[in-house]
């Protein structure tokens, strides 16, 4: 099927043998982006970071479908039938924003979390509504005391929050204690949601990086992995030429994503994401 911004789904790689050529489609992973408003088609990103991952484990990519959510089609009644995992990207949009499709989105979060045989992946506003929808109203707040966190950052992982993500990466641990990644957000999880079973994973002066729970069914990424240094410049020059940011803001974020680059874990993220979704795939074959 097709998706554009009617909100129905499309497939992609439904016909594909997959990296490793002998990959039925019953046995690839299915994954679900919610793609939100924002800058980019954040699918088509996190499908070339994917299918990388894949390429790199010497493996299937999983099978890819998205709905695009907006305000002209809230994601009412998504279809989560035969789902592995959800990933809901980032956005222009605040998780708090009274509007009906964030609505819509926050309950099918609520439903994929309740079913609890889907893995859900947030990024940026991802993350950020995740973490709205399990723990309520002022969960996400702007954050006025530090204001925008954009180009290169990172945060230091807890000591559970890294021995989950080596497990999702097949053993390979982070290459230290810290994560590295981009990012570009002023919206912040201002109290984690510790009665859903959140747990946090690692945190900045900025605030929360990153949350997960013990089953490891639910992983969430303040930053943005799918993004290059390309990406972040990209939006900086917008936002600058909006007058949203100054042009001495503009040189800082190009500067330290720049000097970052070569530190990145990217690749290392997206290898843990893969994980995560196989996992998933596995334990549905196993006890269906």
């Amino acid at each position: 099927m097709s998706a554009d911004t009617t909100g129905h789904k499309r497939a992609a790689g439904e016909a594909e043998a997959g990296v490793g050529g002998a990959a039925t489609n019953e046995s690839r992973p299915h994954l679900l982006f919610l793609e939100c408003p924002g800058s980019f088609r954040y699918g088509a990103l996190f499908e070339a970071l994917l299918t990388a991952a894949a390429v790199r484990g010497h493996t299937a990519p999983p099978r890819f479908s998205t709905v695009v959510c907006s305000p002209a089609a809230p994601p009412h009644h998504v279809g989560l039938e035969d789902v592995d995992a959800i990933l809901i990207t980032g956005s222009s949009a605040s998780a708090y924003e009274e509007a009906e499709w964030i609505a819509a989105l926050l309950e099918t979060i609520r439903e994929a979390h309740e079913r609890a045989t889907i893995a859900l992946v947030g990024i940026c506003f991802g993350h950020q509504a995740i973490a709205q929808a399990l723990g309520g109203r002022g969960t996400v707040t702007r954050n006025e005391r530090k204001g925008l966190e954009g180009g290169a950052c990172a945060w230091r992982l807890e000591a559970d929050a890294k021995a989950l993500l080596a497990a999702l990466a097949g053993g390979a641990p982070p290459a230290g204690d810290a994560v590295r990644l981009l990012c570009w957000h002023n919206d912040v999880v201002a109290r984690v949601p510790t009665s859903a079973g959140l747990r946090d994973g690692g945190s900045n002066a900025f605030g929360n990086q990153m949350l997960f729970n013990e089953t490891g069914s639910i992983l969430t990424f303040q930053s943005h992995p799918e993004f290059d240094v390309a990406t972040v410049v990209a939006i900086a020059e917008s936002c600058a030429a909006k007058g949203s940011i100054s042009a001495a803001q503009l040189e800082a974020i190009a500067s330290s994503s720049a000097a970052a680059e070569a530190t990145l874990d990217s690749e290392y993220i997206g290898d843990v994401i893969l994980g995560l979704v196989s996992q998933k795939r596995r334990l549905a074959v196993r006890d269906p």
